[in-house]
């Protein structure tokens, strides 16, 4: 899944962003609160040509 990062945060320690409760539901990570992901900055190209 691709996400937008909008804005610094949040301000907790050990967490290193912030998910828009449809994006956290589509990764199904709503029961837990929180989860392990791998982030990465894209190009504008490389996010328009993902699928």
């Amino acid at each position: 899944m691709i996400v937008r990062i909008n804005d610094r945060g949040p301000f907790v320690r050990g967490r290193g962003l912030d998910l828009a409760k449809g994006a956290a539901e589509a990764l199904g990570m709503i029961s837990a609160g929180v989860a392990t992901l791998k982030i990465a900055r894209l190009t504008s190209e490389e996010a328009s040509n993902s699928p």
